[in-house]
């Protein structure tokens, strides 16, 4: 049942009837006006009449579902999901987005938090890019630029509030595009991407799919367990190395090499097969890619509990627990929830029967992913498994035209009607993309709103093609969903921590609006300084806010600030009795998830890679293995899995453009980085960069003075002042000298700057563009450049003072739709991938709404998607 409140329908027991081996439960929905304090759910009673049982231990069997409600109620979770205008992007082009943030329970647009984190992250888990949005009823939008200055590759986007952080690091929103290389005319749209060559490989943050051996074969017993004499269903998912779907097919055999049961992989290559399990040890023997392989079953229990649920009918789900002779009797608990809400709980007594079985209404449970938890008095989960309900109650979204195909440059109208289950008009929002099918690569990715709130969001781990389980209600696709819950269903609401068996800790609060907090500190021991009097002023664009507060017991603090967009300046100072106190001020805001591994159904374009052009280098290199970064390469294409390629040598005869950026650093937010978290900071920019790339070598020549190399080459300065072209040559070897700025236009001859002088630096080991930045050098091959932008204007900062930046809301941008006529038609060809993107089109009263746009030059075939959620967590979803 949701959380109470006075609006809200409750579930009421009214009765139970016996049958032979099963107790029917009915219950039925009624409005309440008061405040519901207490979860009236239905009744599993047993054949027998419920014994006398030790009163503590029911006690404690009950408090497990009231905590569970008063965690609900006290800590709702929420998710988000984001709307793309396309499928695949190309370098130069914008990604645009619409974001949906709703309350998990509800699946309702939210009013929990006010402020979203919206990252793009390249194929190496670099964070490219972070907007932070304003909520407003749970909807906001925005949009990257994909810079041409990048490599191509799978770009990931994700979406997260600080407060989603609490119930897990993963627990975000996160989809994969793959990006290919710029066109080389505007109108040819060949989906290639050029791969950073080896020679210029980068430190990778994402971590590599890891799994040992080139087949896995993994086996999930419904509900967790084998128990001795106990017949379980046990469902299997076969993958290889990299974590692609592999067929498989053979047999168990029991410890006597006899055949137990058959293996076939289905949808997906999952699959299932039942037995009833001695005390012994099961193999399964099985072919796969030609050849055979041995995988051990998980260990049978000699003692324990097995649940067996049946769901597949259209109203009813069956429960069936049982023990084996082995274990002896003791109190349960059995509770099914949905979204972190809780909806059913009952004491369970199986002192004479080794079996209960019940059954529970699907109509009392929302569309979604149900988790059913059996536990003792200890809060020990005894058996779990997670059911999928769908009553197919989401909105229906038609669209027609007013012609069926258009000349180019010509006026496009289309009209929508939206409609719930009942054929009664929704007034609400959506967002809408209109895509030119030719341009629109093939892209297997089958994700939406109503995919990806529903089912997606609500068990662990990467769910290929979640699509295919909504496209119709038959039969194949409800045993494909129960196998993929078999397999996967490791659901992301805690029962123990909702319960209150595993502790809580909430770090991150709800964010109602900009917040700046941290904590302050020791210099030298870090520790956490109480009643710190500490001042805040705020500089932006248009306005400036300051204010003041004293650290509490723990020497935290925390401002609430006005809404501004852009970035600000930030300047804080710690006092005590009226004099600036030295101390550490450490901002909590370096809580970015670590980058997650992608799994090969992830890279799920079908195109090839285009291996990028490189010329032999010879270096020594800390990253070499036995084949040298400089081997001959080979210019083939090859399949997106592949990682070593071999090019043939080349020679570089003209400039590339634009210039490939290997790593860029903003130098600021990096050392910002380290201040917050109260890592070593670095002093000068070797230690910088050595400390930052690991690439880099710091060595101390004869004369005393510092040289770095990065892969064994030289490294060559640039210094350039911001927001200007002009660059200066500083040389690759200089001692370290402290000193006041000195004229931009001298190169700091003799002195690299400070590190509080710089505010980025880019590395560039692209051959062609140090051969053309570079023209005096023998042997470009041999150094990497680094280029030093140098900050507007530098002022040295005491003890006791922070001097950062803070970044407000990001402006938003609008999407460009050009107007065109019968007598005004473009000078230049209009090559635009997607025609049309709203992120906010408002329907009337009657459920309709009605856009207009222009065509492009060459479109013939147009591809719609529209989508959204109400207010009241109804999902609508239209591909066309």
């Amino acid at each position: 049942m949701h959380l109470s409140d006075d609006k809200k329908p409750r579930i009421e027991f009214i009765g139970s009837q016996f049958l032979k081996d099963r107790t029917s439960i009915y219950i039925f929905m009624k409005k309440s006006n008061r405040l519901i304090k207490s979860l009236i759910l239905f009744s599993l009673l047993a054949v027998q009449t419920l014994q006398a049982q030790d009163s503590t231990a029911i006690r404690k069997i009950k408090s497990f579902s009231q905590h569970f409600i008063a965690f609900s109620k006290a800590y709702p979770q929420e998710k988000v999901y984001l709307h793309f205008d396309n499928t695949a992007y190309y370098l130069g082009e914008s990604i645009w987005f619409k974001a949906y943030a709703v309350r998990a329970d509800r699946n309702s647009l939210g009013s929990i938090s006010k402020v979203l984190y919206v990252e793009m992250l390249n194929s190496e888990g670099y964070v490219l890019e972070t907007k932070k949005l304003k909520l407003e009823n749970g909807e906001c939008h925005g949009d990257f630029k994909l810079s041409t200055t990048n490599y191509g590759g799978f770009y990931e986007i994700r979406a997260y509030t600080r407060y989603m952080l609490n119930f897990g690091q993963d627990n975000y929103f996160s989809r994969v595009f793959p990006v290919y290389d710029s066109p080389q005319t505007p109108s040819e749209y060949k989906p290639s991407i050029s791969e950073r060559p080896r020679s210029q490989a980068i430190p990778e943050i994402r971590a590599n799919y890891n799994q040992k051996g080139s087949l896995v074969l993994n086996f999930y017993p419904e509900g967790g367990s084998l128990v001795a004499g106990l017949t379980s269903k046990v469902a299997f998912k076969a993958t290889g190395k990299n974590g692609e779907d592999v067929a498989v097919s053979g047999i168990v055999v029991n410890d006597k090499n006899e055949k137990i049961a058959d293996i076939n992989s289905g949808y997906l290559n999952m699959g299932a097969f039942q037995f009833t399990p001695g005390a012994g040890k099961y193999v399964a023997k099985v072919a796969a890619q030609n050849r055979d392989y041995k995988f051990e079953l998980p260990t049978v229990l000699i003692k324990g509990y097995t649940m067996t649920v049946s769901y597949l009918s259209d109203e009813n789900i069956n429960i069936y627990v049982q023990r084996n002779r082995n274990t002896k009797n003791e109190p349960l608990g059995l509770s099914i929830s949905c979204r972190g809400a809780l909806y059913a709980f009952n004491e369970l007594n199986m002192d004479t029967d080794s079996v209960i079985a019940f059954k529970y209404y699907k109509k009392a449970l929302p569309s979604g992913v149900a988790q059913i938890t059996l536990y003792n008095t200890s809060g020990e989960i005894l058996s779990e498994r997670m059911v999928f309900v769908n009553h197919q109650d989401q909105l229906k979204i038609n669209v027609s035209q007013n012609k069926p195909s258009y000349e180019p440059f010509e006026k496009v109208n289309l009209a929508f009607q939206l409609n719930d289950a009942q054929n009664n008009p929704i007034e609400t929002t959506f967002s809408l993309a209109v895509r030119d099918a030719a341009t629109s690569p093939d892209n297997s990715y089958s994700n939406n709103i109503l995919s990806d709130l529903l089912l997606s969001s609500e068990i662990s781990g990467y769910i290929e093609n979640p699509g295919y389980y909504f496209q119709s209600n038959d039969n194949s696709r409800r045993q494909a969903l129960e196998l993929l819950l078999l397999t996967q269903g490791w659901c992301k609401y805690s029962w123990k921590q909702m319960a209150g068996v595993k502790p809580f800790v909430l770090k991150h609060n709800v964010e109602k609006q900009l917040t700046l907090d941290g904590h302050v500190a020791s210099i030298l021991l870090k520790k956490k300084l109480k009643n710190i009097d500490l001042s805040l002023l705020l500089m932006t664009d248009s306005s400036s806010q300051h204010g003041k507060y004293k650290t509490d017991l723990d020497g935290n603090f925390n401002f609430a600030l006005l809404d501004f967009n852009g970035e600000g300046k930030l300047i804080l100072q710690t006092s005590a009795k009226n004099k600036r106190k030295d101390s550490r001020i450490m901002l909590n805001r370096q809580f970015s998830p670590e980058p997650r591994p992608y799994v090969l159904p992830q890279l799920n374009a079908k195109q090839y890679f285009n291996i990028a052009m490189d010329t032999a280098l010879t270096v020594n290199s800390s990253i070499n293995d036995s084949s040298d970064l400089h081997s001959p390469k080979s210019d083939s294409k090859f399949t997106m899995d592949k990682k070593d390629h071999l090019l043939k040598e080349v020679t570089v005869k003209e400039k590339r453009s634009p210039v490939k950026v290997s790593l860029k650093y903003d130098v600021t937010t990096e050392m910002d980085k380290m201040e917050d978290t109260g890592e070593w900071e670095p002093t000068d920019i070797y230690g910088f960069l050595q400390k930052t790339n690991s690439y880099f070598i710091k060595t101390i020549q004869p004369n005393g003075s510092m040289k770095i190399t990065y892969k064994g080459r030289n490294v060559r300065f640039i210094s350039r002042d911001a927001g200007s072209t002009f660059a200066t040559e500083l040389g690759d070897d200089f001692s370290y000298e402290s000193g006041s700025r000195g004229n931009p236009n001298s190169g700091f001859i003799g002195r690299l700057p400070l590190l509080d002088e710089i505010k980025s630096i880019s590395i560039i080991e692209d051959y062609g563009a140090i051969m053309n930045i570079m023209r005096n050098i023998a042997d470009p091959g041999k150094i990497v450049l680094a280029v030093v932008t140098l900050k507007e204007s530098y002022i040295s900062i005491p003890n006791g003072v922070r001097n950062t930046t803070y970044s407000g809301y990001s402006y938003v941008k609008e999407f460009y739709s050009p107007q065109y006529n019968k007598f005004q038609r473009p000078k230049d060809r209009d090559y635009r991938r997607t025609l049309y993107w709203n992120p906010n089109i408002k329907t009337s009263k009657d459920g309709k709404a009605y856009i207009s746009f222009f065509n492009n030059n060459s479109c013939k075939t147009m591809n719609i998607n529209a989508e959204t959620v109400t207010g009241n967590g109804v999902v609508g979803v239209l591909n066309k």
